[in-house]
């Protein structure tokens, strides 16, 4: 198993919201690797936004996603779960469909980008209702799958690299934007690759859904947390226009419908949920820590290692990880990741154990996954 070495250098902090700029943040937790703070999440009293307000450099993603795809080739690794791809084909079957709806008025091809198509395995679905599509994925062993094994376009790199001489009619983000650095800057950017009038559907876990425990302390892989106001907010910021809120069937996901305009005079009816207040958010975080009758904040919790780019560590290459957070369906594996409070450090310890107990080794699966029907409902305007 690959271990990513991380120095001080390799990070970088925000000190003020990255969708409103607000400086009214407050600290929910910290991660340590090796004594080294690596990852910070914070929360924006302004607007609600909970993202990680310190965090590893895109650069030293990219040379992490290098080093795995080596080592993955090296040793023949398969670098994809067919389950995971499955669900992928299901989840762009129906947001193909639903984005059609909108599109009706358009005779000629549609032109489409999904920006983290990830292994671009779900891009013929587009393709199959009329789509012209193109994929953008920077993770070289994810895009490679897409290539080889179903012919698909992938452009290799970041969105910030692609350049194309004509506009789109409709961009997807699909559990794409929480893996983003920058997320006002990479929005700005895709808008100027969208026709005016035309679509951009967002898709991102729903914060008040997909966060359950003191997990999400340690998850590299999503640096934002978005809830339906702040998601919003940074869309208008950009000119988009919510216009339609698409409700899968595939689980609590946030999925926005935005169309492009020149300026907005519109506003959202403020009638719209609220994201949680900071005390909600506090006792999520704080959920199955043991050991410790009283938690304090921010919450310190530290890995023994990194390796791996989404879950900072797990304990083998099969682990079962108890959380609401995880639905592939892998080997079960001897071995669990669990967290334990330690006195004398005054910190939170990550670390490897041997399951005591079939309840143990038992995966959690989601009563979420493709057991309603998707449905969509406008944005009510003002």
């Amino acid at each position: 198993m690959p271990e990513f070495n991380i120095t001080k250098k390799d990070l970088e902090f925000k000190k003020s919201c990255p969708i409103c700029m607000s400086l009214k943040i407050k600290k929910i937790s910290s991660a340590y690797v090796q004594q080294i703070n690596y990852l910070e999440t914070s929360y924006c009293e302004n607007c609600g936004f909970v993202f990680r307000s310190l965090r590893p450099k895109e650069n030293w993603f990219k040379k992490a996603w290098i080093m795995r795809d080596k080592i993955q080739r090296d040793n023949e690794v398969k670098q994809y779960d067919q389950n995971v791809e499955k669900h992928r084909i299901l989840a762009y079957d129906e947001i193909s469909k639903f984005i059609k709806v909108f599109c009706r008025d358009k005779k000629n091809i549609i032109k489409c980008v999904d920006v983290g198509c990830g292994t671009g395995t779900g891009l013929h679905k587009f393709e199959e209702k009329g789509f012209e599509i193109i994929g953008i994925e920077p993770d070289p062993s994810r895009a490679r799958v897409g290539k080889k094994l179903y012919g698909a376009e992938i452009f290799e790199n970041t969105v910030d690299k692609f350049s194309s001489k004509n506009k789109y009619d409709v961009l997807t983000l699909m559990h794409s934007l929480e893996h983003i650095h920058n997320p006002l800057k990479t929005l700005k950017r895709i808008c100027s690759l969208v026709k005016l009038k035309g679509l951009v559907y967002i898709e991102v876990p729903n914060f008040k859904e997909h966060v359950k425990d003191w997990n999400d302390v340690i998850y590299l892989g999503h640096l934002s947390n978005f809830s339906l106001k702040n998601l919003v907010l940074l869309g208008m910021q950009v000119n988009l226009l919510p216009i339609a809120r698409f409700n899968t069937s595939r689980g609590p996901h946030l999925g926005i419908l935005f169309r492009k305009e020149k300026f907005i005079k519109k506003n959202i009816n403020q009638n719209e949920e609220e994201p949680l207040i900071f005390d909600e958010v506090l006792d999520l975080y704080s959920k199955n820590l043991n050991g410790k009758k009283k938690i304090d904040f921010p919450i310190k919790v530290s890995v023994p290692t990194i390796n791996d780019l989404s879950l900072s560590y797990k304990s083998d290459e099969n682990t079962i990880i108890p959380t609401f957070m995880l639905f592939r369906s892998k080997k079960i594996s001897h071995k669990i990741r669990s967290i334990r409070w330690d006195p004398k450090k005054r910190i939170f310890e990550v670390f490897s154990k041997r399951a005591s107990t079939s309840k143990e080794l038992k995966k959690k699966k989601s009563s979420y996954l493709f057991n309603r029907k998707s449905s969509y409902e406008y944005f009510n305007l003002k």
